[in-house]
């Protein structure tokens, strides 16, 4: 089985809305993910998920602290992923879906609620987001 590093953005508004991407191959069918990068270097977890915001939304981030991690199994896919999610808040530009990206479909923030609902990428991280965008909302 692979073990993949995976640094993931947790990032709310001024409404406690959660910044989420739509992505997917565009022959196939689009899913909700938070920015995540994919890495081999677990000392820069940090910059991977701030080089990923700045790529997937256009903006900025400033990484303040690790808020949970995760480990995720996809024994269908082969794969066994440890996600460190990291708060963020963004320090300069607009989010938005890169111009000519076919991958990147649409930039959005997401209520709690609507996490509940939405096709996610990764199916069992709903509750870290829900959790996150619950309880760090002041």
């Amino acid at each position: 089985m692979l073990k993949w590093t995976g640094a993931a953005e947790l990032c709310l508004d001024g409404d406690g809305r959660v910044l989420m991407i739509l992505q997917g191959a565009p022959e196939d069918d689009k899913k909700w993910s938070v920015p995540t990068a994919v890495t081999e270097d677990d000392d820069a977890l940090e910059q991977a998920v701030k080089q990923e915001v700045k790529e997937v939304t256009g903006c900025e981030a400033q990484v303040t602290e690790l808020v949970e991690t995760k480990e995720l199994a996809y024994p269908q896919a082969g794969i066994q992923l440890t996600v460190y999610y990291f708060k963020t808040e963004l320090t300069d530009g607009m989010p938005k879906a890169p111009e000519g990206d076919e991958l990147i479909a649409e930039v959005a923030w997401k209520t709690a609620e609507e996490i509940e609902s939405l096709e996610l990428m990764y199916p069992d991280e709903r509750d870290v987001l829900i959790r996150y965008a619950s309880t760090h909302f002041n």
